[in-house]
């Protein structure tokens, strides 16, 4: 949230439940960072290189980009050199025709 959105939030609901939420939220420990950069999920990859998670998906599932599926739930997970690659390659593919 931005601190618009916080200030305008806390007016709707009253100062002393903004305050205790700020409180809490300040109380929160920070995401860890993952602790192996290269594997990560196709949302923190679509952040990092700049592109939407569900172009990365539809590669994933188009069996155009390499991907793991980890954890009960099967999440995708991918190596940023790998997609970095994939899409270096596709803007060379793009400039010949």
């Amino acid at each position: 949230m931005t601190p618009e959105q916080l200030q305008h939030y806390g007016e709707q609901i009253g100062e002393v439940a903004f305050q205790y939420i700020m409180r809490r939220l300040s109380e929160l420990p920070p995401e860890p960072e993952p602790q192996d950069r290269s594997m990560v999920s196709l949302s923190c990859a679509a952040k990092t290189l700049g592109y939407h998670r569900r172009s990365l998906l539809e590669l994933v599932q188009m069996k155009q980009l390499p991907a793991y599926r980890v954890g009960r739930r099967g999440h995708w997970r991918v190596k940023l050199e790998e997609v970095e690659e994939y899409m270096k390659k596709a803007q060379n593919d793009k400039r010949r025709f």
